[in-house]
């Protein structure tokens, strides 16, 4: 139930943003190309194991199939990830049972599957974080199950899970990072039972097959992908620390996702969907933090009545702290809601299973109160949800996931350009999902990215300018352009050099709102 109530929730706002940018960054090598240092020769031909140097092609490889029979589209880009959410919160659900019994389960999938973050870091996954959470799970739910039984096909299957998540996504080695330390605090003495040369072999073995690609991209560009991204920023970590609250609270998204209630150009609601909403939304008022944050508190308060139960607790919370400490720490990364949310779902975890663990062998109204206290947070979790819902239709998406990315597909197709070139962040691989490939798309703002530009600079700005005949620009219209000055400096550089820019369509989305300008520069001064 608990997965199925995910699904619909999902399924609810899902049309409504825009394809975005990092959504489609897996669809490049179906349909773009892959750098040379990204790719691996094999039975004679380079295939793509990397996207960028800490993200594989993962993501790339599963839907490789699904394009052949259904185009790049806001469906069948994000079902995927939605059905993967669902699985995820199965086996969570199974997990918690093994664990902690019927209650523990219920709560948890249902404490989950309505968290706005990850309800929302799933459905549109621009993370991504998907599959970083299932094999998460799956990899923990394995290993439990080898804990219990001995298999040694669940030991491979644990651990060829994590090393498929660092092929994934190298940034999964903060979590495994965390599962390692809590596992030598915890569980050091069963280790060392289970120790032999066969369960050595077989998980070393596992994790590297998973891992494979990851490990060719790594031998073949000295070692890259760690010596690249793991620097260590420790002043970055208090600054980090106070987007905590927002990612459990769920309100960490609205003005970047979606939009604030309070945007411009708003519009009434039309269809059943849309008209529960703001049903709801009038009847409650505008709702933007659910209550995990509380209850995660009132747990902490019930640590006495654990019992037996304290050390699952207290390895549960060693994980995600250590976790948290390594993204933290990590220089330019581990502060958006899209990497906080790889902690999850841990927090679910702590909620369910320590409320689980007080109220074993209690009368019965401790079992109410504890149900209370998950029905309260499920329900906060459905009004914040409900909120974006009713932002998303009443007043759209954010810039980043616009849904005038539409109407400037159509019209770029309807223009037949031979290039199309970017001056601004933000429709690219979108762009090139939508059309299959078949526009040229070309980055074209780094000639105007300096204040004064260099000689490879005037090289390139000379090289685009030289089939002006045949290309048109594209750029966001002030104030929501990304890369400040950069296409203002490209137009003076062409300018100098007799080129005038002249505007072909000006690009609204559904609201009104201008999004993006289509133009070309054309040549007045020979």
């Amino acid at each position: 139930m608990a997965a199925v109530l995910f699904f619909l929730l999902g399924v609810a706002i899902l049309p409504y943003p825009g394809l975005q940018n990092d959504e489609c960054l897996f669809i490049q090598p179906l349909y773009g190309g892959t750098a040379p240092n990204f790719s691996f020769p094999f039975l004679g031909q380079d295939r793509p194991i990397m996207l960028m140097t800490y993200l594989g092609t993962t993501k790339t490889m599963v839907y490789r199939p699904l394009f052949r029979r259904w185009r790049p589209s806001v469906w069948s880009i994000r079902l995927p990830g939605l059905i993967t959410g669902a699985a995820t919160i199965w086996m969570f659900c199974l997990l918690l049972y093994r664990l902690g019994g019927s209650f523990a389960a219920i709560a948890g999938s249902f404490l989950l599957a309505t968290d706005p973050s990850y309800v929302l870091t799933t459905v549109f996954d621009w993370g991504p974080v998907a599959f970083q959470h299932f094999l998460l799970v799956a990899g923990v739910l394995a290993l439990h199950t080898f804990y219990n039984s001995g298999s040694k096909w669940m030991l491979g299957a644990g651990f060829f899970a994590f090393g498929f998540a660092m092929w994934d996504k190298a940034l999964f080695s903060w979590m495994l990072g965390g599962l390692v330390v809590a596992s030598l605090i915890f569980l050091l003495p069963d280790i060392r039972r289970r120790l032999t040369w066969g369960n050595v072999s077989v998980a070393v073995a596992a994790f590297f097959i998973g891992a494979l690609p990851l490990v060719i991209y790594n031998v073949r560009n000295n070692v890259e992908t760690f010596r690249g991204n793991a620097k260590i920023a420790p002043e970055e970590i208090w600054p980090k620390t106070r987007s905590m609250p927002r990612t459990l609270d769920g309100s960490g998204l609205f003005g970047y996702l979606i939009r604030e209630e309070s945007a411009d150009h708003p519009r009434g609601p039309s269809g059943v969907l849309e008209r529960v909403s703001a049903a709801i939304r009038q009847g409650v008022g505008e709702r933007r933090e659910a209550w995990l944050p509380q209850a995660l508190l009132l747990t902490l308060v019930s640590a006495p009545f654990w019992r037996r139960r304290w050390k699952v607790m207290a390895f549960a919370f060693a994980a995600a702290a250590v976790a948290w400490l390594l993204m933290a720490a990590t220089k330019d990364a581990g502060g958006s809601v899209h990497h906080i949310v790889l902690l999850w779902p841990v927090p679910h975890f702590l909620l369910a299973f320590g409320l689980a663990s007080a109220i074993a062998n209690r009368q019965d109204v401790w079992r109410w109160l504890a149900s209370a206290v998950v029905a309260l947070v499920c329900f906060s979790n459905v009004l914040v949800d409900n909120q974006y819902l009713y932002n998303a239709y009443r007043v759209g998406p954010g810039s980043s996931w616009t849904d005038a990315i539409f109407p400037l597909k159509d019209t770029l197709v309807k223009i037949k350009p031979e290039h199309v070139n970017l001056m601004d962040w933000g429709a690219e691989f979108n762009l090139i999902a939508m059309t299959k490939g078949s526009l040229d798309v070309r980055w074209g703002a780094e000639p105007g990215d300096r204040e004064t530009p260099t000689e490879q600079d005037l090289k390139l700005l000379n090289y685009f300018l030289e089939s002006a005949d045949t290309s048109v620009w594209v750029r966001h219209v002030e104030p929501i352009e990304v890369n400040l000055g950069s296409e203002k400096r490209f137009a003076e550089l062409a300018r100098i050099r007799g080129f005038e820019r002249r505007s072909l369509n000006i690009v609204e989305d559904r609201y009104g709102r201008k999004v993006f300008e289509i133009y070309r520069f054309v040549k007045v001064n020979p």
